[in-house]
């Protein structure tokens, strides 16, 4: 398998770097929370830990992930070949319409 833009590939960190932030801000709202009430007291006020969000992240991440493989363009079963026209001219399509609708009869002279 090979890339249409492998320089592309360098955007992979943003995955990696998203992963960490989310676990990063969770850690500092956790730390923000105790510091305003112990743990010993959050049942007694009816507060709760915010929530990990672990799934979130993780679709968060994929889906990041699959952005950038997509950005870089891979190509499969691609192999280096020079296409050589051996005519040497322009190339030439001709378009025949052999349906049903071409067998009326036109206008005089048909």
């Amino acid at each position: 398998m090979k890339f249409e833009h492998p320089l592309f590939l360098i955007l992979l960190l943003i995955p990696v770097i998203h992963w960490f932030m989310r676990e990063y801000w969770h850690a500092r709202d956790l730390k923000r929370l105790r510091l305003f009430v112990r743990p010993v007291l959050w049942q007694k006020v009816d507060i709760s830990p915010p929530p990990s969000r672990l799934i979130s992240r993780m679709l968060w991440s994929l889906g990041l992930l699959f952005c950038v493989l997509a950005l870089a363009g891979p190509m499969w079963g691609v192999a280096d070949e020079i296409l050589v026209n051996s005519s040497g001219g322009e190339n030439l399509i001709i378009a025949l319409d052999i349906s049903g609708s071409m067998a009326c009869r036109d206008e005089v002279p048909d």
